[in-house]
């Protein structure tokens, strides 16, 4: 059997370097979103908002002075039902609920965009796919603008295709080895997949997330007695990798960081309540990469 060492070698020696992964967590107190329904030809048509939590998933060339960024993964949860409504005399009306909607990311990532003299970033071609279930109502003459679908019927957003976001830009802060990532997004989806006429589903949001920009400078000190243990110091080093080595054999939660060891999956540096080998690989592979 492998001892140890000679597998944080044999990942030092395979580690791809010059992109550091950070994962970003949305803060819903400063995060939202806006959806619109337009239906009839957009005669009838209102809107709803809601607070936003989920994270993101991102690439820093480098933690100390970052150029260029790369997108690889979000899950937006919108944390409350939407409940839309709107009547037009002699046309008719709509009621709808969208209930437990999420946003999330869909491969391939979008190519790594440069980060200007001010932090400002904007990513292009960026897919994005959607969860949840939108009910709805029409009534009167607006009920015959629908092609003969039913004036009532329930639709699951994941029956969509994934759209492209119209526009996900914004401002990289990195300020005592923590980033923000503020950051505003746009996109439109046929509200009924197989009939794109029908209606459609705008979404506006306004993202702020926060994480650790060097997710394995943990510590400034492995001992557990020490002032400095579990307290980032700035530097990866021996002792950032057996204060790890320790919080996982104990099974602590802090070393439960990723449900996924592979870069490409979207569960890559996102908790998942278990502690296991995906958790220490992950660790193994950023210690050995290190933060630029």
């Amino acid at each position: 059997m492998k001892s140890i060492p000679t597998l944080a070698f044999a990942a030092a020696m395979a580690a791809s370097a010059g992109a550091t992964p950070v994962l970003l967590e949305v803060d819903s107190a400063l995060s939202s979103v806006e959806v619109e329904i337009s239906i009839a030809g957009g005669v009838l048509g209102d809107t709803d908002s809601s607070s936003l939590s989920g994270f993101l998933r991102i690439e820093l060339d480098s933690v100390s002075a970052a150029g260029q960024s790369g997108l690889h993964a979000f899950r937006l949860v919108v944390d409350d039902d939407l409940h839309l409504q709107d009547s037009v005399f002699l046309v008719g009306g709509f009621t709808a609920t969208i209930n437990d909607a999420v946003f999330y990311f869909v491969p391939p990532p979008p190519a790594p965009a440069s980060i200007g003299p001010a932090g400002e970033v904007a990513f292009a071609d960026v897919n994005s796919a959607a969860e949840g279930t939108a009910a709805y109502t029409v009534t009167g003459a607006a009920c015959t603008l629908l092609g003969g679908q039913p004036c009532t019927d329930t639709i699951d957003l994941a029956d969509s295709d994934p759209s492209q976001i119209e526009s996900f830009q914004g401002v990289f802060t990195i300020e005592n080895g923590i980033v923000t990532f503020t950051a505003t997004l746009s996109m439109t989806m046929p509200l009924d997949p197989d009939n794109p006429s029908n209606g459609t589903l705008s979404v506006d949001g306004v993202v702020v997330a926060r994480g650790v920009a060097c997710a394995v400078d943990i510590t400034g000190s492995a001992s557990p007695s020490s002032p400095s243990y579990l307290v980032p110091d700035g530097v990866v080093d021996a002792e950032d990798f057996f204060a790890f080595l320790g919080l996982f054999a104990a099974g602590d939660p802090r070393a439960d960081i990723s449900g996924s060891s592979s870069l490409a999956s979207q569960d890559y540096l996102v908790p998942d309540g278990v502690i296991d080998a995906e958790d220490f690989f992950t660790f193994l592979s950023l210690f050995a990469a290190g933060c630029p």
